[in-house]
């Protein structure tokens, strides 16, 4: 799926879109911290009204996904059904929301996506750019 020049990776009917299909992830200089993070837009088709709770892990490392947050980011992200930003060219009843997706190392990862009547695991290939 295409999200702002970006691709919604998985199978729905909850998207992290990520640039290139690739998450490249940058040093935390606002918090001055461990992780390093890129910005991910979560985009809900329309058809799919519920909330969702989405985590994730390496899969080739120790390490944990985190969420926003401050010093140390969130373990999970929760979305409520009325949680939405508006944007240009937005499809009827469709809803998204970005948040910062946190790593402390390159490798490979996995988002579980939870749903009122879904789970879905979306598995990405993560750089850090030093």
């Amino acid at each position: 799926m295409h999200i702002f020049g970006g691709f919604g990776i998985g199978r729905g009917p909850v998207y992290p879109g990520l640039p290139n299909g690739f998450f490249m992830a940058t040093r935390d200089e606002q918090y001055g911290s461990k992780w390093y993070g890129e910005k991910v837009f979560w985009f809900a088709l329309p058809s799919y009204r519920g909330r969702f709770l989405i985590r994730g892990r390496q899969l080739d490392g120790p390490n944990p996904v985190g969420f926003d947050g401050g010093r140390r980011p969130h373990d999970e992200l929760r979305v409520e059904p009325y949680d939405s930003v508006g944007w240009t060219g937005q499809p009827y009843r469709s809803r998204g929301i970005p948040s910062s997706v946190r790593i402390l190392a390159k490798g490979c990862y996995a988002f579980q996506i939870d749903g009122t009547t879904f789970s879905r695991i979306v598995v990405v290939s993560a750089d850090v750019a030093n």
